[in-house]
């Protein structure tokens, strides 16, 4: 009888912990103290997709991973991070959080490198290790719900949003709203042609890589066909062109200025963003330069598969800095497949979380 209680003892500390079999799998996941959380199961590292650009595009706006680039345990998988190098920082961070499994920063710059490579489940489970080892942490917590709502599990979002009321009722609030805005948005109707009657103070074009010789790529050309027919159709708006040298050594905005000149677009309207790298770092350009010119009534063009994301998170990102703005969207080439519109729908999520300061480990200091 003895034994039997010793190791019924045993086997509820097992299940506390997570109860890990050797494998590196947590068998019967249950709820953690003091938030009746269930985690999920720890899955093995993606391998990631090829490797990005390198070093010219290190620098580029977002920053990612800005937590911890004074980190030294970290440092080298910022700078992998920043360059797009994914194999190469899955392997190290698989490495460090096998050999460190207690060091919390290894599996949330895990987290964010998969949520932007839209490696979902991946990305729960690592945030599930660090609630494991620390129940309360309001960052994982967070973005957890945010992981769940990707992989389209409402009953688990349900569960961490109430967990996360527990912690912090003002970041639950925060990300309820935040949720209620992407919805609303992708709720919204977008065609090649604009949905409102806004009379426009700036046309916003997000940016697409080119050729490697730096002649528009075809989805890139899409949109420049578009600007081109909306730049006719409202001769009084700015034109802003968002984008960066990610993928060549051409920015984005700059092939896209002399390709809009040479079929007779006025360059005097254009206003260049050149160190965006993706869809939040076009927002945080575009803002800015809205600002300088006192632009607030914005037509955004992307693809038509693109244009929900961009929006959101032009607008959500204006939101979150105070800056009043009107948006509709348009978009260039063929209306997407069921199918890639749901993925960018999920993928959306993600995006707007980044420009409404709710996915690093720093947005969440003014909830603590």
């Amino acid at each position: 009888m003895k034994m039997f209680k010793t190791r019924q003892i045993l086997t509820a500390l097992l299940l506390g912990m997570g109860a890990f079999s050797l494998t590196g799998c947590v068998q019967n996941a249950q709820p953690i103290s003091p938030l009746g959380l269930t985690l999920s199961d720890s899955i093995s590292a993606p391998l990631g997709k090829e490797s990005g650009r390198g070093q010219p595009i290190e620098n580029l706006v977002v920053k990612y991973a800005e937590d911890y680039v004074n980190d030294p345990y970290l440092r080298e998988d910022v700078v992998a991070f920043r360059r797009w190098e994914w194999q190469k920082l899955y392997h190290s961070l698989d490495q460090k959080v096998k050999q460190t499994p207690d060091y919390l920063n290894s599996y949330r710059v895990q987290a964010e490198a998969y949520l932007i490579n839209k490696d979902y489940r991946p990305a729960l489970s690592q945030l599930d290790q660090i609630l494991r080892r620390k129940p309360d942490d309001l960052h994982a917590l967070a973005v957890s719900i945010l992981a769940a709502k990707t992989l389209e599990d409402e009953t688990q979002v349900k569960q961490r949003l109430n967990a996360l009321e527990k912690r912090s009722p003002q970041a639950a609030q925060a990300m309820r709203d935040f949720f209620r805005f992407t919805e609303s948005i992708l709720q919204q109707s977008f065609s090649d042609q604009p949905q409102s009657q806004l009379s426009f103070d700036a046309i916003a074009v997000f940016g697409q890589s080119p050729n490697p010789d730096g002649s528009p790529s075809k989805g890139l050309l899409q949109r420049l066909e578009k600007t081109k027919e909306m730049a006719e159709k409202y001769p009084n708006a700015k034109l802003v062109l968002s984008g960066g040298p990610v993928k060549t050594p051409y920015a984005e905005s700059d092939v896209m200025a002399k390709w809009l000149k040479e079929n007779g677009v006025n360059p005097n309207r254009f206003l260049l963003d050149p160190i965006a790298r993706d869809t939040p770092g076009n927002a945080i350009g575009m803002v800015k330069l809205f600002k300088q010119h006192n632009l607030h009534t914005i037509l955004g063009i992307g693809t038509q598969l693109h244009i929900p994301r961009a929006t959101a998170v032009l607008k959500g990102y204006a939101d979150y800095v105070g800056y009043p703005l009107k948006i509709d969207g348009v978009g260039g080439g063929n209306p997407p497949s069921a199918e890639k519109k749901h993925i960018e729908a999920l993928y959306t999520y993600v995006n707007v979380a980044r420009s409404m300061g709710l996915f690093t480990l720093s947005d969440f200091q003014r909830f603590q």
